[in-house]
């Protein structure tokens, strides 16, 4: 009995020393918050990459949002919902479902895509430019590690959407027999990836910082100090840099938000006549398209001079190359850096929405307001809704509006906890992570290895023997770079563009080799500890730099993150007033609001009838 107890007390031992054991490799809890222990690998990776989305694209991740939960979800809430007229439910409804997609449609082709674009190019020229003696603003050189670096992800991000991939695939698979071409073109789709010459990149690097000196510079000198303030990140709650980015990004929801709200109240009463089957239909119809006959021959005017203009070589400022589409994008970002770098409009709007912890969720409310404003005049105005109904309609928007912004604050800010305690196991799963490649550094890298070659050639000889060494790689390590493999690298390498003039030979490219099969596998080895977690494209390039000097490694976990609390909080902050402001609060309102208007309609025929008796009392 008692040996019995003690085999048994010595199994829970080692159980529970087992369940440490695999807490401690596991995620961090705080990183579940993207995707933890317990849950699959899929839903993990389907929230990092939501959440890596939001951040880059929080435009087009509003509209495709409030889509869902605005345009589809509620109004079948709404509809079936009791306490409230049934024609109010059919109006409310079928205003949030125009407005949601057109919301959307306007969003994901304008902010979502054309200004996404252009805001792109503005962070671009942003990181090109530097400081020189005596805070001048300069642009660095083409050749230097910053701008090829950046050039290389333009090209990486300009090559890696749908339609690289679907022209790969469809070429991969153009001599495969006729059964074989779909399961042949799955799997090229999924294997297809670009990966830019030494060539490509500096040919890049050239057009971006000709193309900044050319068009977009004198918008940042025009403003230095603002500038320079922008370039060392200062501000309160939110960085100047981080604020002027959130602002153009959400602009066009800002800016469009009456544009949405105006052509949801035109179309409005076409499509409740139809629901109603109202006799005036057709007469209504003929008038709209009238309208849009008149419209369309405005817009052709407008494409018109548009064309003659962006033909027009001397009046043309614009210079990039390419397509009237990427002349537009780059046009609009030259817009917008004037805008956003003068005195009287974007520095003070810039400065005023650093003050924000959380400025996409204001920018947001922003939207709203304005939204709202607008539906509550043009409700007031119109002649074709009865006083009862304009009366619901402004009660319901107003007390939507302000209750739902009220709610959804509240809950953010209640959750703010959540992040906090996820950003403390983010850096402890950074520090275990880096603690555990601490013995394979060497201190030397590739900088000092090649510290008299120039940033171009470095990295087209990186790039290479990269690309070599990733293919060597196997679950034992990396093998044995031969000399043959050498002389393929430096025969290529030859005859590449960028090569030209260099003495290149074999001992410059060993000594290279030689210092990537010991910082590479650091690399890996963090790539792989740190897959399931948000960023980990960042931890394994910028980490694995740092590794070896304890001071480096702690700022750059610092900054990590950072980055990463700001995603966490980005995210949230906008799920969370999406989900309340369009859905959760405007669905429970419903019947309340309903009441209310019944009461302020009783309350409204008072007054009028002791209006009515007070002045045949006063003529008497």
């Amino acid at each position: 009995m008692q040996k019995h107890r003690l085999n048994a007390e010595q199994k829970f031992k080692e159980k529970n020393v087992t369940r440490e054991k695999t807490t401690l490799n596991r995620p961090a809890r705080a990183i579940s918050f993207g995707g933890s222990a317990g849950l699959n690998k899929t839903f993990k990776k389907a929230f990092n990459s939501t959440v890596e989305f939001v951040n880059e694209n929080e435009a087009a991740y509003n509209a495709i949002y409030s889509l869902i939960v605005a345009g589809l979800l509620k109004p079948l809430f709404v509809l079936n919902m009791p306490g409230s007229e049934e024609k109010d439910k059919q109006i409310v409804a079928t205003k949030n479902f125009l407005q949601a997609t057109l919301g959307c449609v306007l969003s994901l082709t304008i902010g979502g895509g054309f200004i996404k674009k252009a805001n792109d190019i503005v962070k671009n020229n942003k990181k090109l430019i530097k400081l020189g003696e005596n805070d001048t603003i300069e642009v660095v050189d083409h050749t230097s590690a910053k701008a090829l670096e950046l050039a290389k992800d333009v090209l990486k991000k300009e090559n890696s959407g749908f339609g690289y991939k679907f022209k790969t695939a469809l070429s991969a698979i153009k001599d495969t027999p006729a059964s074989d071409k779909i399961s042949a073109f799955k799997k090229a789709f999924k294997e297809s990836k670009y990966t830019p010459t030494i060539d490509d990149i500096v040919s890049k690097s050239k057009s971006m910082v000709e193309n900044l000196e050319k068009n977009h510079l004198e918008a940042f000198k025009n403003n230095p100090e603002f500038l320079k303030e922008l370039k060392s990140g200062l501000g309160n709650a939110t960085s100047y840099d981080d604020a002027f980015e959130v602002f153009w990004k959400n602009s066009t929801g800002a800016l469009t938000a009456i544009l949405k709200a105006k052509i949801s109240s035109l179309l409005l009463p076409g499509v409740m006549a139809f629901l109603f089957a109202k006799k005036n239909l057709e007469r209504e119809m003929q008038e709209r398209a009238n309208k849009n006959a008149t419209c369309n021959t405005t817009l052709k005017n407008q494409q018109d001079q548009f064309r003659k203009m962006m033909n027009n070589k001397e009046s043309n400022q614009i210079s990039f190359k390419g397509n009237i589409i990427s002349s537009a994008i780059d046009g609009t970002a030259s817009l917008i850096e004037k805008a956003g770098m003068s005195k009287h409009f974007g520095e003070p709007i810039t400065k005023t929405i650093s003050k924000f912890k959380k400025p996409s969720a204001r920018m947001s409310d922003f939207e709203s307001f304005a939204i709202t404003a607008y539906w509550l005049q043009n409700t007031a105005r119109s002649e074709k809704i009865e006083p009862s109904q304009k009366l619901g309609l402004n009660v319901h928007s107003a007390l939507v509006t302000l209750v739902s912004s009220t709610a959804a604050f509240i809950i953010d800010w209640a959750l703010d906890g959540l992040i906090d305690n996820s950003k403390k196991n983010y850096k402890n799963k950074l520090e275990q992570i880096a603690e555990s490649v601490k013995d394979m550094a060497n201190g030397e890298n590739l900088d000092t290895t090649l510290k008299e070659v120039p940033d171009k050639i470095k990295m087209g000889i990186r790039d290479e023997v990269v690309k070599l060494l990733n293919s060597k790689q196997t679950s034992e390590g990396f093998a044995q770079i031969t000399q043959d493999e050498i002389d393929a690298i430096v025969s290529k390498l030859k005859n590449t563009k960028t090569f030209e003039g260099f003495a290149l030979d074999e001992n410059l490219v060993k000594k290279a080799a030689q210092s990537l099969e010991k910082s590479e596998p650091i690399r890996h080895q963090i790539a792989k500890s740190c897959q399931d977690l948000i960023g980990a494209k960042d931890i394994a390039k910028n980490l694995s730099v740092a590794i070896g000097n304890d001071e480096s490694v702690a700022k750059e976990i610092a900054k990590l993150t950072g980055k990463y609390g700001k995603k966490l909080s980005k995210f949230k902050s906008l799920t969370i007033f999406t989900l309340v402001v369009r859905f959760l609060v405007p669905v429970l309102m419903v019947p309340f609001s309903g009441k209310l208007k019944k009461k302020i309609i009783e309350w409204t025929g008072g007054k009028a009838l002791q209006n009515n008796d007070s002045k045949k009392t006063a003529k008497k």
